[in-house]
């Protein structure tokens, strides 16, 4: 790819050219910055993974200072476009990865899957709960005590999403850090876990999440909750997802009646 030189700096080299910033315009400097790196990014100037220039690489080739290009930055972050690295750089945000979401398809892990991803599951917390704790109410074919799971799913070795699962403590105890839970449900007790409805939601990402999933805080998340049944129509299991915006894309399937 050809290479553009600033004429202020034989030494500076950047993948692309820079369009100058107007001081005397409406827009604020690091608008004007982030809009023009994010027309290069969606260009194809810098390949998915690729580490971007420098802060004072941007800032000399744009003329104007560092603080400018890290709000520029920032605001790329947000969008989904750039991934930050505390103390290494900023890097070109791989393409998100799309699930569907339709009536017969499979759960997140197993869609994943089936598109040729590589998916890990770690359970991070595993906790009894009473049967009121599971929102939309108890479990009526799995009387009894709940067991909580908090997983956290890797898709091709890059942290995804957060999860909280609720599922009757008769199929799940102890166990239940063996990894992928509906693996070990259908295996143990013959279950097959379908998603039976699901709400689509946003929120800002806590500490929490920012901490799991290699995010700042208030990175948009999507928020996909509902419940899963089994192949007798039993509800069994209630799941409430927190996926990275800027590694997600929902897709939601429209059919006609009959």
């Amino acid at each position: 790819m050809m290479n553009f030189r600033m004429a202020t700096d034989p030494g500076l080299a950047l993948p692309f050219a820079p369009a100058p910033v107007r001081r005397a315009a409406p827009e604020p400097l690091y608008a004007q910055v982030a809009r023009d790196l994010a027309g290069h990014v969606r260009a194809g100037a810098m390949a998915p993974g690729r580490r971007l220039p420098a802060e004072p690489v941007l800032a000399q080739a744009y003329g104007v200072n560092r603080l400018t290009v890290r709000e520029a930055l920032t605001s790329l972050a947000r969008q989904g476009l750039v991934r930050r690295v505390q103390g290494v750089g900023s890097f070109v945000a791989d393409a998100p990865v799309r699930h569907r979401v339709e009536a017969g398809q499979p759960g997140i892990a197993d869609a994943l899957r089936g598109q040729g991803l590589a998916v890990r599951e770690d359970v991070l917390e595993a906790a009894p709960g009473p049967p009121e704790a599971v929102p939309g109410g108890p479990f009526p074919a799995f009387p009894g005590p709940v067991t909580i799971l908090w997983v956290r799913r890797f898709v091709d070795d890059v942290p995804w999403s957060l999860s909280l699962t609720w599922l009757p403590g008769a199929l799940v105890g102890a166990d239940a850090r063996a990894g992928d839970i509906g693996a070990f449900v259908a295996e143990r007790h013959g279950l097959r876990m379908t998603p039976a409805d699901r709400v689509v939601g946003s929120a800002p990402a806590a500490p929490s999440d920012s901490e799991h999933l290699d995010v700042p805080t208030g990175t948009p998340l999507i928020v996909l909750s509902g419940g899963d049944i089994d192949q007798h129509g039993r509800r069994i299991a209630q799941v409430a997802h927190r996926i990275r915006g800027d590694r997600a894309e929902v897709a939601i399937g429209f059919r006609r009646p009959g």
